[in-house]
Parts: C-alpha cells; sequence; structure tokens
C-alpha cells in the first residue's frame, strides 16, 4: 500500500512539474526581451543575405547604374532599420566597418601608425556615385557582409538585452538628429537621406509594440504618436525644404524625454 502511494505522490509530482515547465517555458517565450530579440535577429539575418545578393547583382553583366543605385539605396533602408543597434552594441566596429565616415582612419591601441581604408556603406555610395568599377565595388560589399556576420553571435547569445534595446534607441534618437536629418552619412546623395531616416522610426514603433502591456497607456500612445508622425514627415519630405528646426522641436526632443519614461 505504501509503495502504490509513494508511485501516486511520484507520479503526481512529474506531472506537476512538466506543467510547471511548460508554464516557464510560454512565459519565457512571451517576455518582450525574447520576442524583441527575435525580430532583431530575423532582420539582421535577413540584411546580411540581402547584402551577399547585392554583390552577386554587381557582378551581373550590363548592369545599368541606376538599378546599381537603386538597389543599393533599397539595401541602405533594410540597414538603416537595425543602425541603432549595430552602433550601441559595438560602436567600434560599426566606424571602422559599417557605417563610418568614408575617410581613412588610424587603428586604435597599436604600437605603430597603421591606417585604417574606409569600408562600409559610406564608401560603397561614394563608389557607386563616382562610377568606380564594380570588381572594387564587390570587394567592398563582401567586406560589408562580414563585418555584419560579426554581429551575429551577439545577438544569438542574447547580448541584447530589454535595458540595451531601449538605450540603444535614444541613441538613435540622437543619431537622427545629428547625421540623419543633416545627410552627414549620404556621400553620394543626399535625396534619400529623410526616408532613411525614416526607417529608424518605423523601428521604434515595431519594439515599442513588443512592451505595449508593460507601459502605461497614456506614455505607449505618446511615443507611439511620435514615432508614427516622424515616419509621415520624413518620408513626405524634401530634403532641401525640410524644416529641421521645427521637426526636433516637435518629434525629436519631446521624443527623447518620453523614451526615458518608458526605458
Amino acid at each position: 500500500m505504501k509503495t502504490l502511494i509513494s508511485f501516486t505522490i511520484l507520479v503526481l509530482g512529474i506531472v506537476t512539474l512538466s506543467f510547471m515547465r511548460n508554464d516557464v517555458r510560454s512565459s519565457i517565450e512571451a517576455s518582450p526581451d525574447l520576442q524583441s530579440l527575435k525580430w532583431i535577429i530575423t532582420k539582421h539575418t535577413s540584411l546580411v543575405e540581402a547584402t551577399a545578393q547585392f554583390a552577386k547583382l554587381l557582378q551581373s553583366e550590363k548592369i545599368e547604374a541606376s538599378k546599381v543605385r537603386n538597389e543599393f539605396h533599397q539595401l541602405k533602408r533594410q540597414f538603416k532599420q537595425l543602425e541603432f543597434i549595430y552602433y550601441y552594441v559595438d560602436p567600434q566596429s560599426f566606424s571602422v566597418g559599417i557605417n563610418g565616415a568614408p575617410l581613412p582612419k588610424l587603428q586604435k591601441k597599436v604600437p605603430d601608425m597603421t591606417i585604417l581604408e574606409p569600408k562600409g556603406f559610406q564608401r560603397i555610395e561614394e563608389m557607386i556615385y563616382t562610377s568606380e568599377d564594380n570588381g572594387s565595388i564587390v570587394k567592398m560589399v563582401d567586406k560589408l557582409k562580414n563585418n555584419l556576420s560579426l554581429y551575429t553571435p551577439m545577438f544569438s547569445k542574447r547580448y541584447v538585452t530589454d535595458p540595451v534595446i531601449f538605450e540603444a534607441l535614444r541613441y538613435g534618437i540622437i543619431r537622427i538628429n545629428t547625421m540623419g536629418i543633416t545627410g552627414f552619412d549620404t556621400p553620394g546623395n543626399t535625396d534619400p537621406s529623410l526616408k532613411d531616416a525614416a526607417q529608424f522610426f518605423k523601428s521604434y514603433s515595431t519594439l515599442l509594440k513588443f512592451y505595449k502591456k508593460y507601459i502605461p497607456e497614456e506614455k505607449f500612445i505618446r511615443n507611439k504618436s511620435l514615432a508614427e508622425k516622424a515616419i509621415i514627415d520624413l518620408e513626405a519630405a524634401d530634403f532641401e525644404t525640410f524644416d529641421r528646426f521645427k521637426f526636433i522641436r516637435e518629434i525629436l526632443d519631446p521624443l527623447w524625454r518620453y523614451s526615458l519614461e518608458i526605458q
């Protein structure tokens, strides 16, 4: 009888632990951290693949310059959706190999003077608009793909946590202010720069939704409304006539304050 009771308790215990484990797994999968991370990993993987495809396109015979430029700007818009997280996670690698200024740099923390040639989106754009041969551009795009791939382990190991995402978004707001709406990182053609900047706010709005139930409704609506207005304003704007002071006053400054409230 005692054996039967013990066996029954053991079975009930195993069943209970099984349900508890399933509950824990469900709560983990539903956590905003993993939802956000999964979205970032998906976007990152897609960008790496698109970069490889762009390199293949450049190797096609008789490819028109207009086609190359159009495809490049599509690729750059994909990048702009994640630029804020690339920069925050590893600013050194970002500035050297992803989207730094198209100027030679001195390598840091080495005993001799080592000059690093410019690499990344800005250098590629410069090459495309100065009609350099496609072979040289392909090599630069391949380097960009490899540099982007270096971020994969960081994302896969869940280095990108909730606090990192919120802080990175706030850094992203600053970068829009200093570089996005100024066209500073578009050496070839400034016309698409405002639409490029709009991509950040699309990411801001998407990531915000993952945290909706953790944010007071009033603060959620306030942040979401500003992000959506930024998208509308930037996508409809002309680079030359865009009222940057108004955009900073009505969108960036309040969004900077409100983003801190939900962090």
